[in-house]
């Protein structure tokens, strides 16, 4: 994405239709083009309009909330217990995080755990000299810490990119993440990412694959280094359109909740300008960014004195151990075993008009409890 973009917005009226069935999915799309933007059906006819947002309500699936379902896939993929030494609990107990180990562990607190157990892990790698590729009857625990090393720098890959606006290394992640997702038992998010790719490849004509490509990071702010997913953007807005609400009291309603939703751009800038004009614009000293090198060093210091980044058969603890799932491996089989096939016929099935039923996940729903807006979080 270029330097200094700044990103056009314009908010719409809220609306209490709900968008987690079919019918609901076009009871919002006619709502907000036919009902608030004036269009009429002819106009829409012959065309593809853009939708990038959760699951529920999608044409591209939204960055952020691909990055929730990525971690709480490997967290469920790694997360063992506590007495499984290389495992995510054996390191959340060393850095004093048990909780993370919840149901509904907060979302932030454990993606900034999770870089700085891989950060531990590369900081040891630098002292040994790099081991031939391990097989888990060689040494299980080095095994299972060989893979979430690499499970874990496709976080940091899609964590750094997206900021920085670097939408390619995104696309070039979405094969292997795809396999990731669907080797943890999120078919669900496996099949959307082969749907983009699909659509992206035989679909959609160049012009409409840039514009959904161009629509998937937006940087309202303009400053370098601060580019966010588009569906990250849209819970920003939520939060502030809380705030703004609740000011009002009991007695507000659902006309002015859907004004101040048209507007809320508009209000965050006139909220900004007001402070800076009366010079009560937050400017505290004590917000600092965190200093995690401690955290760092001493997982560093664990896969030290364990020997983890050597292959050793006598491990004490491999007895133990459970070996970790091989996601991408797991996951290449599965889709050329079955998911492709299915996948293909789904498209036929499309092409033909036909309705096809979404099979559920293995894996649960991911819950998180959001620090930002202090509730929880599904997807």
């Amino acid at each position: 994405m270029p330097n200094g973009h700044c990103t056009k917005q314009f908010p719409l009226h809220t609306s209490t239709i709900d968008e987690s069935s079919i019918s609901g999915n076009i009871a919002v799309a006619n709502n907000v083009y036919i009902n608030q933007l004036k269009m009429t059906h002819e106009e829409l006819a012959n065309q593809a309009v853009p939708s990038l947002n959760d699951q529920s309500t999608n044409l591209g699936f939204g960055l952020f909330h691909l990055t929730m379902n990525l971690i709480w896939a490997l967290l469920h993929v790694h997360r063992g217990s506590i007495h499984q030494i290389g495992s995510l609990s054996y390191f959340f107990a060393l850095l004093n995080w048990t909780r993370l180990g919840c149901k509904h562990p907060d979302y932030h607190t454990l993606l900034s755990t999770l870089l700085q157990i891989l950060h531990g892990i590369i900081l040891d790698a630098w002292k040994v000299d790099p081991p031939p590729k391990p097989t888990e009857s060689e040494d299980l625990a080095h095994y299972n810490l060989s893979l979430l090393t690499r499970n874990l720098r496709y976080v940091l890959e899609l964590t750094k990119a997206i900021p920085t606006g670097d939408f390619g290394c995104v696309k070039d992640m979405l094969g292997n993440l795809m396999t990731i997702f669907r080797g943890a038992g999120s078919n669900n998010y496996s099949t959307e990412i082969l749907h983009w790719i699909y659509n992206m490849k035989n679909v959609w004509i160049p012009q409409f694959v840039d514009i959904m490509r161009d629509n998937m990071l937006v940087n309202p702010s303009g400053l370098k280094g601060h580019w966010m997913p588009i569906d990250l953007n849209i819970e920003h807005h939520i939060k502030f359109l809380k705030l703004f609400y609740t000011a009002k009291g009991i007695h507000a309603s659902w006309d002015r909740l859907a004004d101040i939703s048209a507007s809320i751009d508009l209000l965050q800038n006139v909220r900004k300008w007001v402070s800076q004009a009366f010079k009560t614009a937050y400017s505290g000293t004590t917000h600092m960014t965190p200093d995690v090198s401690s955290a760092i060093r001493r997982v560093a210091l664990e896969i030290s004195k364990l020997e983890l980044h050597k292959i050793n058969p006598d491990h004490d603890e491999n007895n133990s151990l459970k070996p970790v799932i091989n996601t991408i491996a797991i996951g290449e089989r599965k889709l050329k075993a079955s998911s492709l096939t299915t996948f293909n016929q789904k498209v036929q099935g499309m092409m033909a008009r036909m309705a096809f039923d979404v099979k559920e996940d293995g894996l649960p729903p991911a819950v998180f409890d959001l620090s930002d807006s202090s509730k929880n979080h599904h997807d």
